[in-house]
């Protein structure tokens, strides 16, 4: 097994759904800024949407728990650093200001490549 060393920032990011400007629908939605490399630093080029995972703990929780968010979008911007797009899962959108935390776990190519790192965000909405 080797380790992966995981990088991460969040911001809010936005798509559309939709043809032209009056028919189409805007969405802000996390996006996760993830640089991805081996234990010698050497960027890890090639992955996919399916070798990240995503979970998510709203500040503001009764019972806290980490929720899953589907990775829609894993675009490689240069080699080893991928901009992910994220759709929450079953969750209502918050009101007013929340701090959100991020949990991404990465797999390698080679099933035995490891990594995962925390990162933050607050939205509002």
């Amino acid at each position: 097994m080797s380790l992966l060393i995981i990088v991460a920032e969040a911001t809010t990011g936005g798509f559309f759904v939709g043809g032209g400007s009056e028919d189409r629908t805007d969405y802000a939605v996390p996006a996760l800024a993830v640089s991805v490399t081996d234990a010698d630093g050497i960027p890890l080029g090639g992955l996919k949407t399916s070798n990240f995972a995503v979970r998510f703990l709203a500040a503001d929780q009764v019972d806290p728990t980490f929720h899953k968010a589907n990775v829609v979008v894993a675009n490689e911007q240069i080699p080893g650093l991928y901009v992910l797009g994220l759709q929450p899962v079953n969750v209502v959108p918050p009101k007013g200001c929340q701090k959100y935390l991020y949990a991404i776990a990465v797999t390698g190519a080679k099933k035995t490549d490891h990594g995962q790192t925390l990162t933050s965000l607050e939205l509002c909405v």
